[in-house]
């Protein structure tokens, strides 16, 4: 499904860091000389005249990419990125529906927490709304934390709270207890310095299970 037309959202904040931490991270000749001697092939350093100094100093990584695979300043900074280990696909593919045009690959098997929609999806259900977001600005950035990491199994806390901060526990209370369909779960991770996100079985399975444990006794 193609973008619809007009502009794209503005970069929310997390965006934003990411865009510059990424950009920073790729535009140096470290990064230049890893993507010609372990990415490009043949054909791509052609493209950039087989001089990868002469490459580099004229656009640095991201100028390099567009000459060798085309494509904007922002698909060649989210690619070079990807291909050199800096962002994860999912990463990347968050980035990517605020480029206008780009398509979108979500991996079906893990959350994808919308910013613009303000959505958090899993296994293509909407499983939880964020309507208000200034008033619920820890759990947005919560989200938005997974998302930029690419949905691991544990985040450190976005806010760099204390352990012993109880807002931590009830931004957790407070993100589960609106989740409309029960597959997912958030929990801290015992240590009070992040969080955790758990796969449920869907409420048919969880029936079906406890039926099965019932017969064998």
């Amino acid at each position: 499904m193609t973008r619809p037309k007009g502009p794209p959202p503005p970069l929310p904040d997390w965006a934003t860091q990411l865009v510059e931490d990424t950009t920073h991270r790729i535009q140096n000749a470290t990064a230049a000389r890893k993507l010609w001697n372990e990415i490009f092939n043949e054909e791509d350093r052609r493209r950039c005249d087989d001089d990868l100094e002469n490459a580099y100093r004229n656009g640095g990584v991201i100028g390099m990419w567009r000459n060798a695979r085309g494509g904007t300043i922002d698909d060649a900074l989210l690619d070079a990125a990807h291909a050199l280990g800096f962002l994860t696909e999912q990463a990347r593919d968050s980035l990517a529906q605020f480029v206008p045009g780009r398509r979108r690959k979500l991996d079906p098997n893990k959350p994808h927490w919308d910013a613009e929609a303000r959505k958090l999806t899993y296994r293509g259900k909407v499983v939880r709304e964020v309507k208000r977001p200034k008033q619920a600005n820890n759990i947005v950035m919560i989200l938005a934390a997974f998302e930029a990491a690419g949905w691991p199994p544990r985040i450190d806390d976005p806010h760099g709270r204390k352990p012993s901060d109880e807002t931590r526990r009830r931004d957790m209370e407070n993100l589960n207890k609106l989740i409309r369909v029960p597959i997912i779960r958030f929990e801290c991770d015992g240590n009070g310095t992040g969080f955790l996100w758990k796969s449920l079985p869907p409420p048919r399975a969880t029936k079906a299970m406890k039926a099965a444990k019932r017969r064998k006794k």
